[in-house]
């Protein structure tokens, strides 16, 4: 197993990616997790996220089935704006 498949890395990259998003004032969530992953793994400079340890994060991710409650969902017939504030009232 690659040191990067650790559950361990894995938490510490996932922990390294949201807190540079916090700091950013980046609002966090399961897509903007993801796309700061996916602009890691292509090379971006990140620091001490290197691109093996995004792209083994995005592997963990992909096994999880996540629904991405803290980001508004898209406006539609179905979708109502305030979904995500009616959750977080719950």
């Amino acid at each position: 197993m690659l040191y990067t498949n650790n559950p361990d890395m894995i938490a510490f990259t996932l922990g390294r990616v949201i807190l540079r998003l916090a700091r950013a004032g980046t609002p966090i969530g399961a897509d903007t997790i993801t796309q700061a992953l996916i602009r890691i793994a292509g090379g971006d400079s990140t620091g001490r996220v290197s691109p093996e340890m995004a792209k083994s994060a995005l592997a963990a991710l992909r096994r999880l089935d996540i629904e991405d409650h803290m980001t508004p969902p898209a406006l539609g017939r179905d979708r109502r704006p305030a979904a995500a504030q009616n959750w977080l009232a719950s």
